[in-house]
């Protein structure tokens, strides 16, 4: 139970640091590709920018906000024993183990191969040297869970209708959504086996 209440702060700690840069989803989500270009010249190193790098980057600065945890931009190769994958963060805090975090961006114009991206996230961290964080963020301009398209997109994701405490939804916009979910993921490969094969029970 302490790893798992570790999670749910350092899920807290990533939400909280993104609900800080509402305005800037909002513009580069919602926005023309005229107007991100203008925001990407605005700051040093933003030409090589993606939407969700940037969500990744903003996760690891609202984990380091907190004190005594770290995560660094650079050494997260540490995370599975296949020394090839890193994760989108690593969190480190003093008694706990650390906390390896994989993050996804979900909007109107995600291809369908991002279905298989996600589930192979909840599959690395089957395997991780210690249980992690799994996070899916949905942002549109109007209410997703209302929506057919996207409800049917969403339940091809492994993971979603598993039942967590970790969510939030937060208005944009006039109309529009930021969902965002995170499960702790247990290292249980028996887990995702029945999770695939549709014997875990959804919320």
């Amino acid at each position: 139970m302490q790893a798992i209440r570790h999670i749910r702060r350092v899920f807290q700690a990533i939400v909280n640091e993104w609900l800080s840069h509402v305005a800037d989803i909002e513009r580069l989500v919602l926005r023309t590709e005229e107007e991100k270009e203008k925001w990407k010249k605005g700051a040093p190193g933003r030409r090589q920018w993606s939407f969700e790098l940037e969500l990744n980057r903003w996760a690891r600065e609202g984990c380091r906000r907190r004190a005594g945890w770290a995560s660094s931009d650079t050494a997260l190769t540490g995370s599975y024993p296949n020394g090839r994958m890193s994760a989108d963060a690593l969190v480190t805090a003093a008694r706990c183990d650390p906390v390896p975090v994989e993050i996804k961006l979900v909007t109107n114009v995600t291809m369908d191969k991002w279905i298989d991206k996600i589930n192979d996230d909840t599959a690395k961290l089957i395997g991780a040297r210690y249980r992690g964080l799994q996070v899916i963020v949905c942002v549109d301009t109007f209410d997703m869970e209302k929506s057919k398209s996207w409800i049917g997109w969403l339940n091809r994701i492994h993971v979603w209708n598993v039942n967590t405490p970790m969510m939030l939804c937060q208005r944009i916009l006039e109309a529009g959504k930021l969902l965002i979910k995170g499960w702790a993921i247990p290292r249980d490969q028996a887990w995702l086996d029945d999770l695939v094969n549709q014997r875990v029970q959804p919320s």
